[in-house]
């Protein structure tokens, strides 16, 4: 009881509206996925270089014995209401006792702003803000390529080809390249899906680390406990999972609480099952980590603003539009920029949210500088930031209507939905208190 309590406070003070009085923002100072990296490197016994974000707030991480082995689970679109709906609804002995497992080890924090994976990965896998390292939405303006790119796949939008800016020659022109935490912890594993394991995305955000693909969730158990069984000596010091069957059924049916209440559930018997089969004196050498890089908001089908149909608002851009359905970036034509924000201002709903330029640099959503140098050039002008439910969609060339239509979640936004998520820290002995 009193640990739902705790949560409930933390959760409150980080659902304080700060833009306008109406959204939260990321906590960078502390409080955020951003600052986990610092985290690590000080539990694992390494300083953490001054260019990243610092370490969690104390009170976030329990004090305890430098790990051998850190174990960090994102559990792609774990929002923090989601482990709430999994408590609260918790029915059989099995799930409560799940739950309370959780609640015992767990705190809300945020996650970075856009609430994005591309931007949140980056910024889990440097302990740099998406500021900094300059990867800031689903799909992103690169000036020096002229075209706005998916930055998951790297290919410009509406392309069939994957990863096309992946090579030496582009890659360090697309963000800000600093150590990632598995150079810094070395050696380092990445376990995830088979599909993404050979992906330019996968190469960009894990450089230092050896990748492993996984099939199935047999599959990395049955990883995870080789890792975990080798000598000391050959064990990595840092074991990365990247599990996203969450995020793709929550994009297509909504964020379910059974649904993700299920993968939580059976995540945690995972844990247990792998725990069950490594020695204890191994488990009392890890530490482990759970964490999700954004939470999942419902979206009203009937709440969609098409750009597509809307020849005024294109006569005033620059380029079209860019970023994520929740948060949208636009960009003024030369000399159009007070039409532009009296367009915007007449022709939106008045619960969507315009913020200039200015306002965003101000309150500090991408994080603190020093900026990428191509930042403000990649974002625009305007941030367009619709009511929770309601989205902004068009279909550049290329694209079928299915991939650019009405979906029944999404994420991107700054409505504490979006923004909050969990993080479960545990020892590995503790794991055996797991069902």
């Amino acid at each position: 009881m009193e640990a739902r309590r705790a949560w409930s406070r933390e959760a409150r003070d980080l659902r304080a509206p700060e833009i306008r009085g109406i959204y939260p923002i990321p906590r960078y100072a502390g409080l955020s996925l951003a600052n986990l990296p610092a985290t690590l490197l000080r539990r694992m016994g390494t300083e953490p270089p001054r260019e990243i974000l610092p370490p969690l707030d104390a009170a976030r991480v329990p004090p305890g014995d430098a790990p051998r082995t850190s174990v960090v689970l994102l559990m792609d679109s774990l929002g923090w209401r989601q482990l709430e709906e999994f408590a609260d609804q918790a029915r059989t002995p099995l799930e409560r006792s799940v739950a309370q497992w959780m609640e015992a080890r767990g705190h809300p924090i945020t996650t970075v702003f856009p609430s994005t994976t591309s931007s949140a990965l980056l910024s889990l896998s440097t302990g740099t803000p998406p500021a900094r390292h300059g990867i800031v939405g689903y799909t992103e303006y690169f000036p020096r390529w002229g075209a706005i790119y998916n930055t998951l796949t790297l290919s410009p939008v509406g392309a069939s080809a994957g990863s096309v800016l992946w090579d030496p020659d582009t890659f360090a022109a697309l963000w800000n390249p600093v150590p990632t935490i598995f150079q810094h912890l070395s050696p380092s594993v990445v376990l995830l899906p088979e599909e993404l394991a050979g992906s330019g995305f996968s190469r960009i955000a894990y450089q230092g680390a050896r990748r492993i693909p996984f099939r199935s969730l047999s599959d990395l158990e049955h990883l995870l406990t080789a890792l975990l069984c080798q000598e000391p000596s050959q064990r990595p010091r840092l074991v990365w999972i990247y599990w996203d069957a969450l995020d793709r059924v929550a994009h297509v049916r909504g964020p379910l609480p059974g649904v993700a209440g299920h993968e939580i559930l059976h995540m945690a018997l995972t844990l247990a099952s792998v725990a069950r089969n490594v020695p204890a004196e191994t488990l009392g050498e890890v530490e482990l980590f759970v964490t999700g890089d954004h939470g999942h908001l419902d979206l009203d089908p009937r709440a969609v603003r098409n750009a597509d149909g809307d020849e005024p608002l294109f006569h005033l851009l620059a380029r079209p539009p860019a970023g994520e359905r929740r948060a949208v970036f636009l960009q003024a034509a030369r000399g159009r920029l007070e039409e532009l924000g009296a367009y915007l201002a007449t022709s939106l709903p008045p619960d969507w949210l315009v913020l200039p330029r200015e306002e965003v640099a101000r309150a500090d959503l991408l994080g603190p500088g020093p900026n990428h140098p191509e930042l403000w050039e990649r974002l625009g002008d305007f941030l367009v930031l619709p009511p929770p439910g309601a989205s902004w969609v068009r279909q550049p060339p290329g694209t079928s209507r299915k991939e650019s239509g009405p979906l029944l979640g999404a994420h991107g936004g700054l409505t504490p939905d979006e923004l909050l998520v969990p993080l479960v820290v545990a020892r590995g002995r503790e794991l055996r208190e797991l069902p």
